[in-house]
């Protein structure tokens, strides 16, 4: 009975603090985590029926498995001989209430160590969540609560054991919750009006990070990937929708930060050339007078930035500006033994929990938190979604609408991959970008309820696209033609304000320029603002420097190749690998009929409009390993 006891009370550990972190609650990931790890405690028990072991080995195998799978084989074998050591002892009742105890303490230890870390008072509390050292904590404890459990007096063993552990549990929690600093957004501050902000209107920024144009039925695109943001269009008597919008990058981090700036990536600095590993990860910081937050808060603004992505939160510069940034946990995965099983069993299930990315209904939760609190001064809010970007995990019940069968590769796509598996990779992407769509559609029809829908700025944008195969390439931050550059682009203005039109190229800078205008009075960058009509042809750049020769393997050989586009009108020219390609989008929307031979003299003359290309220099710094791990999680870094 010791083993299920243990199994048990490590998965109600798991569940609570579960509950206790994440708002939205997924029943079937819990459901699926802990029957993962009773079956685990299980199987050791009945092992140990088997066998004839007794209780005490078995829990020393239960403990070592969990240590061994949760953490490294190193410190399960540890975990193993402590509790094997317990189990020596003659007298069996007491090893096994002991060995049960020491089990329970090691599992409370387990689950919360890492949020406890960050707030504990200890120097070099960050080493302390990596590697040998949090193993070396655990089985101190662990021994510390069978020293305490050992403590003899004439009458008989201790029965405060139990005790003991939960006043470990206690303090854990107490460190991990009691100041909120673990979790920023816990303390959501209330702030006060700011000079104008009777004359302000607020700015609500959505990032839909890696939804391309081209999978939008708005855009042309067969399949009805976003019901709700089609219909809120047909709805709305104000909202445009751009039919070329560009991003200036094809990757997130020189996205995001010519967003924010209103600059290119050679201008800012944060590009592939900035993102280099030497004798270990460096990353060069953001250049830039000014951000568009800063402009905005300069002006009686409340700021927030609300970043899925949870990389965005290491960008050195990008924060700048921002009251508040945050990478919200609402999908962090169950940090014991269920979810590495899960991920080694099963792991296309829930997948996305392995990578820690909120959800939409997440982000779309702490959106509305920030427009309450920061009333009645202005807000500006950057929401960033990361639904849409790899692994492609569709949640229920939008899963299966375009797929069909178990997913045997989540993604990104690769370039080796078979036409079928390709496929499926496209299919479940656009599942995400359904999935994403509803939690959209909530999001206003939560602003309509409040009744502030009407008196904001409303944008919804994205940083890139994903390419699967269309060009000889996959996923982003490899190549400059339309999956990957070519982006959606909506914005509702308040009432009682109309903008025009615009048919031609507009691009991320021109959003920069068009919302530091509506917040500060003047324009942000290098880009126009949309409020006005484009004199003569508007225009739109893209960079991308080609620094990526380690994926060019598993994403074509464009990846390593510098490239260079420029957009005027709807006439879009290409530089890269020596040569030069132009297209009409026009009526060559994908970039299929290269028209250089038969339009040589544009060429040459829009040859003078291409983006320089600098890649500059400057220090760079060494990242963080937090940061570390979150760009390797997301691939940014291989």
């Amino acid at each position: 009975m010791a083993v299920p006891i243990s199994a048990a009370l490590v998965s109600a550990v798991e569940l609570l603090d579960y509950c206790a972190r994440i708002p939205e609650r997924d029943a079937g990931y819990v459901a699926l985590c802990t029957g993962l790890a009773l079956g685990a405690a299980g199987l050791v028990a009945a092992l140990a029926a088997t066998f004839s072991l007794s209780p005490g080995l078995a829990l020393a195998g239960w403990v070592g498995l969990y240590g061994a799978l949760a953490l490294d084989p190193w410190a399960g074998l540890g975990m193993a001989a402590a509790t094997g050591l317990v189990a020596s002892h003659r007298r069996p009742a007491g090893v096994v209430s002991r060995a049960v105890a020491v089990g329970f303490a090691l599992a409370a230890v387990l689950v919360f160590w890492p949020a406890a870390a960050p707030n504990l008072p200890l120097p070099g509390a960050p080493l302390l969540r990596q590697g040998l050292v949090p193993a070396a904590v655990y089985l101190l404890l662990g021994l510390g609560v069978v020293s305490a459990s050992g403590l003899r007096s004439r009458r008989r063993w201790m029965p405060g054991t139990p005790a003991l552990a939960g006043l470990l549990l206690g303090v854990l929690l107490a460190a991990s919750y009691g100041t909120g600093r673990g979790h920023p957004d816990r303390n959501m501050p209330g702030y006060g009006a700011a000079p104008g902000a009777e004359t302000a209107a607020t700015i609500l920024l959505l990032i839909l990070d890696t939804v391309g144009a081209q999978h939008l039925p708005m855009y042309g695109y067969a399949r009805q990937t976003t019901p709700r943001l089609t219909e809120f269009l047909a709805r709305s008597d104000r909202a445009v929708l751009y039919p070329l919008a560009h991003s200036p990058a094809t990757w997130t981090f020189p996205a995001h930060a010519s967003l924010f700036t209103g600059t290119l990536p050679s201008e800012h600095g944060l590009h592939e050339g900035t993102l280099f590993a030497g004798d270990g990860l460096r990353l060069r910081p953001m250049r830039s007078k000014r951000t568009l937050a800063e402009l905005l808060r300069a002006q009686g603004y409340r700021t927030a930035a609300i970043l899925a992505n949870f990389s965005l939160v290491h960008l050195p510069g990008l924060e700048r500006g921002f009251d508040w940034t945050v990478a919200p946990l609402a999908s962090a995965a169950l940090p014991g033994l269920g979810e590495t099983l899960r991920q080694r069993l099963t792991p296309s299930w829930h997948a996305k929990y392995a990578f820690g990315m909120p959800t939409a209904r997440a982000i779309n939760e702490r959106v509305l938190r920030f427009l309450s609190a920061c009333e009645p001064a202005p807000c500006f809010v950057v929401a960033n979604y990361m639904e849409a970007h790899a692994p492609y995990v569709p949640a229920p019940p939008h899963a299966g609408t375009f797929a069909t069968g178990e997913a045997t590769e989540l993604g990104p796509a690769k370039i080796w991959h078979d036409p079928q598996t390709m496929q499926a990779l496209v299919d479940r992407y656009d599942e995400e970008i359904l999935g994403l769509d509803a939690a959209l559609g909530e999001l206003i029809d939560a602003l309509r309820a409040r009744k502030v829908l009407d008196d904001l700025w409303l944008v919804i944008t994205s940083d890139h696209g994903e390419a699967f195969g269309e060009h000889g390439v996959t996923e982003h931050g490899t190549t400059v033609y339309g999956e990957v550059t070519q982006i959606p682009l909506l914005i509702q203005p308040p009432r009682g304000v109309r903008l025009p039109p615009e048919p031609g190229a507009v691009s991320l800078l021109d959003v920069a320029a068009t919302l530091g205008a509506v917040g500060g009075g003047e324009s942000l960058g290098i880009g126009r603002d949309l409020r006005r009509p484009a004199a003569g042809e508007p225009e739109a750049q893209i960079e991308f420097f080609g620094h990526r020769v380690r994926k060019v393997e598993d994403f074509g050989r464009l990846t390593a190749e510098p490239a260079r586009a420029v957009i005027q009108g709807d006439v879009k020219l290409i530089e890269q690998a020596g040569g030069i390609e132009v297209y009409r989008l026009a009526g060559d929307p994908y970039e299929r009929h290269d028209r250089f031979d038969l339009e040589r003299t544009l060429a040459e003359r829009l040859r003078g409009r291409l983006p320089a290309l600098d890649a500059g220099s400057g220090p760079a710094s060494r990242v963080s390993p937090e940061a570390e791990r979150a760009l390797r999680a997301l691939g940014y870094v291989r």
